[in-house]
């Protein structure tokens, strides 16, 4: 009678054990769900960040391959311009060289056109072109930047920081001195 009475306690404590550990168990699974949810919003979050740093690459590069463009044009007019004025030069060279080599009531027949063309040949420089990358290309990692990009996103006052210490600071309407 005895272990009879013991027994409708522990079933009780059964009871209780079974309900408890149900209750962990939901817990559990909860906070699972949790953890998951939070996973995929961090990496949701970083996969928007990955999209506009390449963007950003994207339009770099661009940047890049029309100012090369632009200034391997200029660059290319200039050879060019300059053979063209030294297949004039080895022309008139040869020409002078060719009437030396005449008799002299040859030479002296054209030679005043002759010496004007080689006084009027004279060298054109080329333009200038500044080899040095005009454009900014840096790239900022500034995260208040970034976080602007995403305006539509995302709200200022969704954006929690930490300061020094792991101080946590919230960005809300009545806080808007931003940090540090």
């Amino acid at each position: 009678e005895k272990l009879q009475g013991t027994l409708g306690p522990l079933r009780e404590e059964l009871e209780e054990a079974v309900v408890l550990r149900t209750e962990e168990e939901e817990k559990t699974t909860e906070w699972q769900r949790k953890v998951q949810a939070k996973r995929v919003t961090i990496a949701g979050e970083f996969n928007k960040l990955h999209v506009l740093l390449r963007e950003e690459e994207q339009l770099l590069l661009q940047r890049l391959v029309e100012e090369e463009q632009e200034t391997l044009q200029r660059l290319q007019e200039n050879v060019s311009k300059l053979s063209q004025q030294s297949v004039s030069l080895q022309q008139l060279i040869a020409e002078m060289e060719g009437k030396c080599q005449q008799p002299v009531a040859e030479l002296l027949k054209d030679v005043k056109s002759t010496l004007s063309r080689s006084e009027n040949m004279k060298l054109q420089g080329p333009e200038a072109v500044c080899t040095d990358l005009q454009r900014g290309y840096k790239i900022y990692l500034d995260m208040r930047e970034a976080l602007n990009r995403f305006a539509g996103e995302w709200s200022p006052w969704d954006i929690e920081l930490f300061g020094a210490g792991g101080s946590r600071q919230s960005l809300g309407p009545q806080d808007t001195r931003g940090p540090g």
